[in-house]
């Protein structure tokens, strides 16, 4: 059994169609988006004397001509995740002041796409065997749910568990802990804790269990580092401060209209001038709780023993890419690469791959020590029973091999 999962596309039509045809490229079995598929903003595209078209997108006025110069511009705005409307500047007006037409507004083309995209989803998947699974998270309105579920081939698994093939099961939920944003599915942490254990319990064999949270949930690598900082400086939630979710593109917004009083800044955003500039660092991670190693590769040890010699050419691949990346002779080329993808300036990259990105060993061995100590603070913090020998889960047999084929 093969899956796809992605999430938070936002309204974002190009994102909505690679989604769909996802199957085919992967040679996926089911296919998922994780919540909040849908947008923000509107983009008012106003008909002008003499025929064209003004629009801002993307904080760019913009001029076009009716027929494909227009079409390209809807096209490029419904792409970016936003909703273009077509209007004469006398229907404009009657907007003006108006948050309640423009609420509802806002509403009926966020509804109206969905209602587009379930469509397309009944059209290109009808007949196939795929299954495919959508949710509504916490960005998403109530009525989003309604859409979904008049879709002949999309499943909604939020706030329940689906059965798949091999015994696996699909649990969801979308609901999400509070955001400075007051969205429609924020709610307390004990209540979402609350839905995810109710929905839980309908898991007949938690091996075989895959759980589609929308939100991190408490205990995870973005959560507990901040918390045992706080408490180690008797700081304690709830008590001395409230936590809210915010993903990490919208920190610095959050912060400079004082709606948060502190965030987790981490990479690339702790570089950004403008957070630098409206922030000021309390403490950093590395000399507060020494190193952390809260990613690495983790499979079953079937898997492994079956795939060993797939798996060991694999981390060599790896260990050649990343030991070219951080090599300072190809840096220039490596910014490069990463301005390419990512479609920023290669100015605003000078930290990549060099000693101000994250460290990675370049034998790809973890660093087993720092996971015991995450785990032990996990279990200080009360999200861990049990102590976890670490050592004994470890194989690091196969990364030592392909380091070995490396020559260092």
């Amino acid at each position: 059994m093969r899956i796809y999962f992605c999430s938070d596309i936002h309204a974002s039509r190009k994102c909505w169609k690679k989604f769909l045809n996802s199957w085919k490229f992967y040679d996926a079995d089911h296919i998922i988006v994780g919540g909040d598929i849908t947008g923000k903003f509107v983009v008012p595209v106003i008909e002008q004397a003499g025929g064209v078209y003004k629009a801002t997108f993307l904080g760019i006025d913009r001029t076009v001509e009716p027929g494909e110069e227009l079409d390209t511009l809807l096209t490029r705005i419904a792409d970016a995740g936003q909703y273009p409307w077509v209007t004469t500047p006398d229907e404009h007006a009657t907007y003006e002041g108006r948050q309640d037409r423009i609420d509802d507004l806002f509403k009926k083309l966020l509804m109206d796409r969905a209602e587009e995209w379930m469509q397309e989803a009944d059209e290109k998947l009808r007949g196939t065997g795929v299954r495919c699974f959508v949710s509504g998270a916490n960005d998403d309105f109530f009525e989003i749910d309604d859409v979904i579920a008049r879709s002949e081939v999309v499943e909604d698994p939020n706030g329940t568990v689906i059965e798949l093939e091999g015994g696996f099961e699909l649990m969801g939920m979308g609901y999400g802990n509070p955001t400075p944003w007051a969205c429609p599915r924020d709610i307390p942490e004990d209540e979402l804790a609350e839905r995810i254990d109710k929905a839980a319990a309908g898991v007949k064999n938690m091996d075989r269990a895959i759980f589609s949270l929308h939100v991190p949930p408490l205990g995870s690598g973005l959560d507990i580092a901040l918390r045992y900082i706080l408490r180690k400086h008797n700081l304690e939630e709830k008590r001395d401060y409230t936590d809210v979710e915010i993903n990490f593109p919208n920190m610095k917004a959050a912060l400079g209209e004082h709606k948060v009083d502190l965030v987790s800044a981490v990479l690339p955003f702790m570089y950004d001038p403008e957070l630098v500039k409206i922030g000021r660092t309390l403490f950093e991670q590395g000399a507060e709780i020494g190193p952390s190693e809260l990613l690495m590769w983790a499979s079953r040890t079937g898997y492994i023993q079956k795939n060993r010699a797939a798996l060991v050419d694999l981390m060599e691949d790896v260990l050649r890419m990343q030991r070219w990346y951080f090599d300072p002779v190809n840096h220039q080329q490596a910014i490069a690469i990463v301005a390419k993808i990512t479609k920023q300036p290669p100015e605003a990259l000078d930290w990549v791959f060099s000693k101000r990105d994250f460290y990675r060993n370049p034998n790809g061995r973890p660093d087993l020590q720092a996971v015991a100590a995450n785990l032990k603070m996990e279990k200080e913090l009360g999200y861990l029973k049990t102590d976890i020998d670490v050592p004994k889960y470890a194989d690091l047999s196969i990364v030592d091999d392909a380091s070995k084929r490396l020559g260092k």
